[in-house]
């Protein structure tokens, strides 16, 4: 077994056999599984990506045969390469006839083709094994065949459809690590989130620069109305007295990859709307690379910005909008011209999600037409 790690910052690990022989639905034969395969199942892909997977080779369940048809050709291939070569050699002896060297070479590929069929059915298939699939927190000590931290449920997989009834991997592991950082948060002396202090306390404690350093300990809830250390953070306004830890916590977040700022308070607030309401260009810093998903409230937001320089920074932001397009899929009209009230938000760029629409729609002169007369208005 090898761990693979996947070329993209968004993936932690996934540790699997370099063979897993499955099952897939309508074959007659197992085929080899890939990594890439498993990383196409939505729950394994979205643990890889926060966390690590484990997939381990489990008992014995039968044999992978060569399929008809690569026995066939791998025959095939054999027998003609014998046949070749026996004719090639055989029409250099002097006096030799050239068609009995033909039907010689023939008769000698046909003969090893066969020795080759029964080595292949022999000594070519595959045992097919049942899968043993596990989520975790991270790789022991860089090991290759156990996990360490909270673990989600194991998954016994040997056929492909058994791919779609793996679920709540990653929600077996967050429930187990929000209740871990739970009990930190309930020892501390003073709960009062609402006090740079306090959150600067929790952020210094060892076993949270160990376990929540990927932005958990900004995500998780710290008291009874599910408000997390960041929407409490957010809601501080820096001042001169404060400036050392406040630019501290500033730090400690940027160098965090997972820090969720799409996430709301208890009034229906988002960590972003704080950001922008506050015009803190430290802050603002945070959510430039990440992407945000439009709503109304972010245009009320930014309306609201006085300083310019911020609006701009704001303006530049990646919001992601829906996509009208769904609307006319479901042949609501109504539905499509309510989703291109979009094209008023100062967040859209209108030229390219204009194209992005037209192009959509394509091959559809009477689409594209009608299409152009709706978005021509908001251009």
């Amino acid at each position: 077994m090898e761990v693979n790690r996947i070329n993209n910052t968004s993936f932690k690990g996934i540790s699997m056999p370099k063979k897993v022989v499955l099952m897939p639905i309508g074959m007659e034969y197992p085929v080899i599984s890939t990594k890439q395969d498993f990383l196409n199942n939505p729950a394994i892909k979205e643990c890889a990506e926060k966390y690590d997977i484990l997939i381990k080779r489990g008992k014995k369940i039968g044999k992978r045969d060569c399929t008809n048809e690569e026995r066939l050709k791998m025959t095939l291939a054999g027998g003609s390469i014998l046949a070749t070569g026996a004719i090639t050699a055989l029409s250099y002896i002097p006096q030799f006839p050239l068609w009995m060297a033909g039907i010689m070479g023939s008769v000698f590929g046909a003969i090893f083709g066969g020795i080759l069929d029964w080595c292949i059915e022999d000594s070519v298939s595959t045992n097919q094994h049942e899968y043993l699939v596990q989520g975790g927190k991270r790789f022991a000590n860089n090991k290759k065949n156990s996990l360490e931290g909270p673990l989600s449920r194991e998954y016994h997989i040997s056929e492909e459809k058994d791919l779609d009834n793996i679920a709540g991997l990653v929600r077996d592991i967050e429930i187990q690590d929000i209740s871990r950082f739970m009990d930190i948060i309930y020892r501390q002396p003073d709960r009062d989130f609402s006090n740079l202090d306090n959150i600067c306390a929790v952020l210094d404690l060892p076993e949270v620069k160990k376990e929540f350093y990927k932005g958990e300990v900004f995500n998780y809830p710290v008291d009874e109305e599910k408000n997390t250390l960041l929407l409490n953070f957010l809601d501080i306004t820096p001042t001169e007295e404060n400036k050392d830890k406040y630019n501290k916590v500033i730090d400690i977040l940027s160098k965090m990859p997972n820090v969720d700022y799409n996430k709301k308070d208890k009034f229906g607030i988002s960590a972003v709307e704080k950001i922008l309401n506050s015009e803190n260009h430290q802050a603002i810093k945070l959510i430039e690379n990440i992407e945000i998903p439009y709503s109304k409230e972010l245009d009320l937001v930014y309306e609201q910005i006085t300083n310019h320089l911020f609006k701009r920074k704001a303006q530049a932001l990646h919001v992601k909008f829906a996509d009208p397009i769904k609307a006319l899929e479901l042949n609501s009209e109504e539905a499509f011209d309510k989703s291109l009230e979009q094209f008023n938000s100062p967040f859209c760029n209108k030229e390219a999600l204009a194209a992005e629409i037209l192009q959509k729609a394509k091959g559809n002169t009477l689409l594209t037409e009608k299409l152009r007369t709706k978005i021509s208005k908001y251009l």
